[in-house]
C-alpha cells in the first residue's frame, strides 16, 4: 500500500518535494483520525503493513450489515404503528432511517443488532465495549429529569403540562443510548482487533524478518516465514503459494499476500466467497471478529418479534 500511495502521488504531481509533502500530510492525517475512525486505523495498519489489504471489504461488509439491519428495524416499527407493511412507503422510511442513522440508539434496538451478528466471547466483547462507549454519553436519571422538567414547567410564561407527560418525557430522556455512528465504530474497531489477533502470529515472524516497513519478502524470506508460522505446509505446497504470489518470478511477495495466503480464513486455495467472509466456515467468521453475514442481509429479510429473521 505504501507503494501504491507514493506511486500515485509520483503519477499526480511528480515533484519528488511535492510527493513527499502530500506523504507526510496523509501520514499525519491517518494519525490524527486514527483513534475515532476506524477506517483510518485499517489504512494506517495496511500502510504499516499490519494489516492485510482486502480487510477494507470486510470492514464495509460489517457497516453495510448494521445499516441494513437498522433499516429492518426502522421498517418494523414503522410497519407497527401503521399496521399495514405495505402501506410504509420507500420515501417515509428512506426519512425515517436517515433520521436514525444521525440519532440514538436505544439498549433494546443495539442489543437486537449485536445477538444477530455476534454470538458467545465475541458478543460479550462487544456488549462490552458499548457500555463503555455509552458511558462517554451517560444521560441523567430519572429523578434528575424530571427535576428539570418540573422546574422548567414552573417558569412563567410556559404552558403547563401534566405530571404524566412530564413523567413521560423524563423516561424518554433517562434511557441508556448511543448515538448510531458511535456504535458502527465500536463494531468496526472490535471487528478490527479481533482481526490483527487473527493475523498476529504471521505479523510477528514479518516484524523478526524486519520486512514489515517495505512490505516485501524474497523467496527465501517466504520460505523461513512459512516454516515458523505453517510448519504443516510441505515443500510443495509453499512452492504452489510462491507460484500464487509471485507469477512472475519478480522476488517480491507482499506482506498482505502472505496474510492471505497462511492465515487460515483468509486462505488463498478457498473458495472466494469464504475469503470474502460470507458465512460457511468458522474460519472465516473468526478473521471478520464474529460477523458472518455481511451482504447476505437483503432488503426481503424483517425485524419481526424482536427478532431479525430471513425470509
Amino acid at each position: 500500500m505504501r507503494e501504491h500511495v507514493l506511486t500515485f502521488l509520483n503519477h499526480k504531481f511528480g515533484v519528488k518535494a511535492v510527493i513527499a509533502e502530500w506523504f507526510e500530510s496523509i501520514a499525519a492525517a491517518t494519525a490524527r483520525f486514527a483513534g475515532v475512525d476506524c477506517e483510518m486505523a485499517v489504512f494506517s495498519k495496511i500502510m504499516l503493513n499490519l494489516v492485510d489489504e482486502e480487510y477494507f471489504v470486510e470492514q464495509t461488509m460489517v457497516g453495510d450489515t448494521i445499516c441494513e439491519l437498522l433499516k429492518s428495524y426502522v421498517k418494523a416499527g414503522l410497519a407497527k404503528k401503521q399496521k399495514d407493511k405495505a402501506s410504509v412507503s420507500d420515501e417515509l422510511l428512506r426519512k425515517e432511517f436517515q433520521k436514525k442513522q444521525k440519532g440514538d440508539l436505544f439498549d433494546d434496538e443495539w442489543l437486537d443488532m449485536t445477538r444477530f451478528m455476534y454470538g458467545g466471547k465475541d458478543m460479550a466483547g462487544v456488549v462490552a465495549a458499548v457500555r463503555e462507549a455509552q458511558r462517554a454519553n451517560e444521560n441523567a436519571s430519572f429523578s434528575e429529569e424530571l427535576e428539570r422538567l418540573t422546574v422548567e414547567n414552573r417558569t412563567p410564561g410556559t404552558r403547563r403540562r401534566s405530571t404524566a407527560d412530564l413523567e413521560q418525557d423524563a423516561r424518554v430522556a433517562a434511557r441508556k443510548r448511543l448515538p448510531f455512528k458511535d456504535f458502527v465504530q465500536t463494531c468496526l474497531f472490535h471487528g478490527l482487533q479481533t482481526h490483527e489477533l487473527v493475523l498476529s502470529p504471521v505479523t510477528e515472524v514479518l516484524r523478526d524478518l524486519g520486512v514489515l516497513r517495505d512490505g516485501v519478502l524474497s523467496e527465501t524470506q517466504f520460505h523461513e516465514l512459512c516454516e515458523r508460522t505453517r510448519p504443516d505446509l510441505s515443500v510443495t505446497e509453499i512452492e504452489t503459494l510462491v507460484l500464487a504470489l509471485d507469477p512472475w518470478n519478480a522476488g517480491r511477495i507482499t506482506a498482505s499476500g502472505c496474510y492471505a495466503a497462511l492465515v487460515p480464513g483468509l486462505n488463498l486455495a478457498q473458495d472466494e466467497l469464504i475469503t470474502r467472509g460470507l458465512p460457511g466456515t468458522e474460519t472465516s467468521k473468526t478473521s471478520l471478529g464474529g460477523v458472518g453475514h455481511g451482504q447476505l442481509w437483503p432488503a426481503s429479510n424483517t425485524y419481526e418479534g424482536g427478532v431479525f429473521s430471513s425470509k
